[in-house]
């Protein structure tokens, strides 16, 4: 798909009730043809300083792309491939990313990793007693009764 093709795509005009009407193949035939908009628009925008759109095209073909996928449910979307997820980004923007969700540094993140995407995972504790639970306590709590006065 060429940018022209792809700003076309983007803004025309859909019915959602005749793409949900179609069933699956029609829904999933138009999230590939977003995604591939999507891409081809977004790579225009990145290499080109006057691509002669604005970033808004791009926001808005994401949301309706967005709002389809949901109509799919993630039952149906669980195995399929997407060139605008995580695998479409640098290592290092990825590692950013999370280390920016994590709240921690971009290059510890990196270390962590190791050149290996499956090894990125949410930090946990160093040992089971290191980590606090208010369930985790040495004294049993007992309940208090208070006399309610009026």
């Amino acid at each position: 798909m060429n940018v022209a093709q792809a700003l076309e795509h983007a803004n025309a005009l859909v019915f959602p009730e005749i793409v949900y009407c179609g069933g699956f193949s029609s829904m999933d035939a138009e999230r590939q043809k977003n995604e591939e908009a999507l891409a081809t628009l977004r790579e225009e925008f990145a290499k080109n300083d006057n691509p002669g759109f604005g970033y808004d095209v791009i926001l808005d073909l994401a949301d309706r792309n967005r709002e389809l996928c949901d109509q799919m449910g993630i039952e149906r979307l669980n195995n399929t491939r997407d060139s605008s997820l995580a695998r479409g980004m640098s290592d290092q923007d990825l590692c950013a990313g999370v280390a920016a969700l994590q709240r921690r540094k971009a290059s510890t993140v990196m270390r962590e990793m190791g050149g290996d995407r499956n090894n990125l995972a949410w930090p946990t504790s160093p040992s089971p007693s290191a980590a606090r639970c208010w369930a985790s306590t040495s004294r049993r709590r007992t309940a208090t009764r208070t006399a309610v006065t009026s």
